[in-house]
């Protein structure tokens, strides 16, 4: 005789966003879900819901092909819906549950689950030339994305919403939100789960079978206290935690369809509810409650619990203060068929009402998601904040040097506490913490800023002089590509931000595709343009609120060449960004390879941009077009300046790209003054309060031609799914 637990997992699907598809057609999706130890250990999928929700009939889309089973590979299999056009998005409310079992005793396995996600693809052609059956067309689907997310401690109770990112080679995002609960624990055989109306008799028939069989799971062995207060900590305590999660998030979703329907329309959803009483509790006093949000402790042994956490629960042969084993055994049995069957009736209400599930139960698991997405890139942050009266000078000599130390001895101890808040992980975003890269955020503040002296006030000052700043109208954020790019270099950036920032509007500018190797004013002069014509064009009939620039290396001086013609926004100026942006020119690198590559190709192919970038355009340094660019007006009318960087980078000088000299160890000392002066010409008039330079030190794990000139950290700033990640879900003000 053995126990088993029984664990169920539901996908409630929401909607499916086209961010940035490239192909028309028909699209769904495939899921699985499974253990992955010596084999794969598939859940069984059983059965799906779907119904059109009220409020968005006139957005939902009728399934091309319902949603399905694939028992023989327990698969579940979304609706088939179409794609036509970039930015659209497909309305889902459809559900599908897993079913999974597990060994609970005499060990009790917590293995993680694992899901994965496929999006497959039909052209409209080829659906067309296929016979009108189901099964035919959904085979001739072809996949071109997955995703595999793990699943950690679900016997715990999961209640979480999970966005899928398929980002490899198009970009859109499927948000649904997931469950997980212990259903029921049971000894092998036939398991009687007692109904609430069963009458008295029955139940105690019920209950002596349930305690008979639990006492079979020793062998006969003389039952001892300890043994059954391991029991009950190792069996019970997990399916109670699993249990309360699911009441509390059940009660909660409740509260707030309460808000947006009324009380009789809720008050259904608890006929027939052994826990109606308990849930009622929680309605009447407002949701007051508290809420347990944590992962309780799990133990394996008494000897373990004997040495945790004072406040959590006793064992339960002194909470019960029995002597007697077959008491304590009694007990447990008892309690064991409740939280079945309180478990079971909750589960399946609560599958129910999902599929009338309110906005207001959306949006806020979305922001608790966005806010532990928050902490979760928190634990890869150093941040420092400074108060000064120039901000164009270092706090620290060999600034870079001790970031690589502080990089490297971070990732040797570094925890994975932050990101087990998130239940359901993205592999490809926080599984290999190793290749993460680690952020250095330094805030220069000027010394005037409303007199605080303590750094945490400075900063909470920040955040709210930038929460303060409400405005009317559009968001428009242009992408300027660097040296030879093109305008898909950004593009990860940009669906990013449309994905989290729908409303604002985005331009990836391509103006100076194949126009990079010439002047950078005339690059500059095309921006503007461009700029200007996307305005007239996209923007004419509304009120245009903001406008942010992003610029990629050679980008960011492009922009900055640009903002002079621009000067009819200077009141919308909101964020100029630039991702290790040589704004002080090329002087000599710590990479000679580098200075060779630009001194041969500025000679060979006549490249004026690399010479004005190198500063040899001209006999004298203030007679160059970057020191006369410095001068020049438009950094000074934007709120925020974020200058990113990494030491790594050799094809941006560091110190160039943080607009920040160090005097000790200054390549060229004998041209200091000057490039002191260009820093000075830049930083001096900003209407900013403070600067946030940001050094990203990346994990660079092969050593290769690109990594050993610095060209590998130089394309991370544009390849790197969790630095960008990082910054979009971080800096909601800059963004949004």
């Amino acid at each position: 005789m053995s126990l088993k637990g029984n664990l169920e997992f539901a996908l409630q699907i929401k909607k499916f966003r086209n961010v940035d598809l490239f192909e028309p057609g028909f699209y769904h999706i495939k899921f699985i879900i499974y253990q992955d130890t010596n084999k794969k250990l598939f859940a069984r999928p059983y059965t799906t819901h779907e119904r059109v929700p009220k409020d968005l009939e006139s957005k939902y889309m009728k399934p091309i092909i319902r949603p399905c089973i694939l028992s023989s590979s327990s698969t579940y299999v979304t609706k088939t819906f179409s794609i036509s056009l970039t930015d659209e998005e497909v309305i889902f409310n459809e559900s599908c549950y897993f079913k999974s079992e597990f060994n609970a005793f005499p060990k009790f396995e917590n293995n993680d689950y694992y899901l994965e996600a496929e999006l497959m693809f039909l052209d409209f052609n080829s659906f067309a030339s296929l016979q009108d059956i189901d099964e035919k067309r959904i085979a001739a689907f072809k996949k071109i994305d997955s995703y595999r997310g793990v699943i950690k401690r679900p016997e715990l109770g999961i209640h979480e919403h999970v966005p899928i990112f398929f980002e490899f080679r198009d970009s859109c995002v499927l948000e649904l939100i997931f469950h997980s609960a212990i259903l029921s624990l049971r000894t092998t055989g036939t398991e009687v789960v007692p109904q609430p109306d069963q009458k008295g008799d029955q139940k105690e028939n019920v209950l002596f079978l349930q305690t008979a069989k639990l006492k079979s799971l020793w062998n006969k062995k003389t039952i001892t206290l300890e043994m059954l207060d391991d029991f009950y900590i190792q069996c019970i305590n997990p399916m109670k935690q699993s249990y309360n999660h699911l009441l509390e998030f059940y009660a909660s979703m409740l509260r707030m369809y309460m808000q947006e329907s009324n009380e009789y329309a809720t008050l259904q959803f608890l006929e027939g509810l052994p826990s109606k009483s308990e849930i009622m509790e929680y309605l009447i006093q407002g949701g007051t409650k508290e809420s347990n949000k944590g992962r309780i402790t799990f133990f394996q042994s008494s000897e373990e619990y004997k040495t945790s956490d004072q406040n959590l629960p006793k064992k339960i042969s002194e909470i019960l203060n029995f002597k007697n084993p077959e008491l304590v055994l009694f007990a447990i049995a008892q309690e064991m068929l409740t939280l079945n069957s309180n478990t079971f009736h909750t589960w399946r209400s609560l599958n129910e009402v999902m599929l009338e599930i309110p906005k207001l139960v959306i949006w806020n698991l979305e922001k608790n998601y966005n806010q532990i997405l928050k902490n979760c890139f928190q634990e890869k942050l150093v941040q420092k904040i400074y108060r000064t009266s120039d901000l164009t000078l270092s706090f620290e000599e060999n600034v870079g040097e001790t970031h690589n130390q502080i990089a490297l001895s971070k990732r040797a101890n570094m925890s994975t506490k932050q990101r087990d808040l998130i239940s359901v992980i993205d592999t490809n975003l926080f599984q290999n913490k190793d290749l993460q890269p680690i952020i250095f955020e330094e805030i220069s503040v000027k010394e005037n800023l409303n007199g605080f002296h303590n750094n945490d006030l400075i900063f909470s000052n920040i955040e709210r002089n930038c929460m303060k700043n409400v405005y009317d109208g559009i968001h428009l954020i242009v992408l300027c590509h660097g040296f030879q790019g093109s305008s898909f270099d950004l593009r990860l950036l940009k669906n990013t931000i449309n994905f989290l920032y729908p409303d604002t509007l985005l331009l990836c500018a391509s103006s100076n595709e194949e126009e990079t190797e010439g002047e950078i004013s005339k690059m500059g002069i095309r921006l503007a343009s461009e700029v200007k014509c996307y305005i007239d064009e996209w923007i004419k009939d509304q009120n245009l609120g903001r406008l942010s620039f992003i610029g990629h290396s050679l980008g960011g001086l492009i922009i900055r060449a640009a903002l002079p013609y621009l000067e009819l926004y200077s009141n919308k100026m909101h964020m100029y960004m630039s991702f290790s942006t040589a704004h002080l020119g090329y002087f000599s690198h710590s990479s000679k390879l580098v200075d060779v590559g630009m001194w041969l190709m500025s000679k060979w192919k006549g490249s004026k941009c690399l010479r004005e970038l190198s500063l040899t355009d001209a006999p004298n340094l203030e007679d160059t077009y970057l020191f006369k660019l410095s001068k020049k007006k438009g950094l000074n009318w934007f709120k925020h300046i974020v200058l990113l960087s990494s030491y790594q980078d050799h094809y941006a000088p560091f110190q160039s790209a943080r607009i920040q000299l160090t005097k000790k160890g200054f390549p060229v000392p004998e041209k200091l003054a000057v490039y002191e002066q260009m820093a000075v010409n830049i930083l001096s008039e900003l209407s900013a309060d403070c600067i946030y330079r940001i050094d990203a030190n990346f994990s660079i794990q092969e050593t290769t031609l690109d990594s050993i000139v610095g060209r590998t950290a130089h394309i991370q700033f544009l390849e790197s799914h969790y630095l960008i990640k990082m910054l979009v879900w971080r800096y909601t003000n800059f963004f949004s």
